[in-house]
């Protein structure tokens, strides 16, 4: 539910054909509910890139267990600034 919020905000600021970049900055111990993922992807919701910032052990777990819903590369980084710096390259590679 909170990811069709923030689609559909984003497609009314940027359009409705907007891919958004999603960074997940995991600051504190959190918990994945698999299904949000299942139910994201089922609505044809699509992500440009998939970026997560984690050095806690619980968040490296989690991360594992979303490459199994998430059949795209996921990209990890130790802070928001290397997430950010990611972004800025993909969109500079795909102006070349």
């Amino acid at each position: 539910a909170c990811a069709e919020k923030v689609i559909a905000d984003a497609k009314r600021i940027l359009g409705e054909d907007c891919h958004p970049h999603y960074i997940s900055n995991r600051i504190h111990q959190y918990y994945t509910v698999s299904h949000d993922w299942l139910k994201f992807f089922n609505n044809r919701y699509f992500l440009k890139s998939f970026s997560v910032i984690t050095s806690h052990p619980s968040g490296m777990m989690n991360l594992i267990f979303e490459r199994m819903f998430y059949r795209r590369k996921i990209f990890q980084f130790s802070s928001l600034h290397e997430a950010f710096l990611h972004i800025k390259e993909l969109k500079e590679d795909r102006i070349k």
